[in-house]
């Protein structure tokens, strides 16, 4: 199930991922595209999260698609060292890469290997550490990213642009 601008959209046959705007009467059949987003949970103890995870793509242009959620229904999405695949339509364009955020107070830590597939290509995403943390409440941080002194990068609310690289 994708949701998105307050619409939830049922998909067929499985997964779909929301990295990105899903396939919406604005763009034609020409301008759209399909993506997969591999996303994993961290192993880590309370890496997981019940919040809501979106993501966008971003494009060369500047562009980029509008926030998609990623829920795949009657499943848990963001468990403890999950590995999920989301697929989605969208505008398409020459991708640069993903952003990612999430809504709610209960944290969540990503790793690699980050995968975004999209007409035939497909491309490692960069993330900026090997645990990375998305949180509601970095209080006693420096804004709008703080490090532990175990390495794991936090950024609070959303993640700067992550480049794609193998494209």
């Amino acid at each position: 199930m994708i949701r998105y601008a307050g619409k939830v959209t049922a998909l067929a046959a499985g997964f779909t991922l929301v990295l990105l705007a899903g396939a919406s009467s604005a763009h034609s059949q020409e301008d759209s595209a399909d993506y997969a987003l591999t996303l994993n949970t961290c192993e880590l103890t309370y890496s997981g999260t019940d919040d809501t995870v979106m993501g966008q793509v971003v494009f060369k242009s500047g562009a980029a698609t509008r926030w998609v959620e990623f829920d795949k229904g009657g499943y848990n999405d963001f468990e403890q060292g999950d590995s999920d695949t989301y697929r989605f339509s969208a505008q398409s364009g020459q991708v640069s890469g993903v952003r990612l955020r999430k809504v709610g107070n209960d944290d969540w830590c990503f790793t690699g290997p980050m995968r975004l597939k999209w007409k035939g290509r497909q491309a490692l995403v960069d993330r900026p550490a090997q645990h990375t943390w998305i949180t509601e409440d970095p209080s006693g941080y420096d804004e709008p990213n703080f490090t532990y002194p175990s390495g794991k990068l936090h950024y609070h609310n959303l993640t700067p642009e992550m480049r794609v690289y193998g494209t």
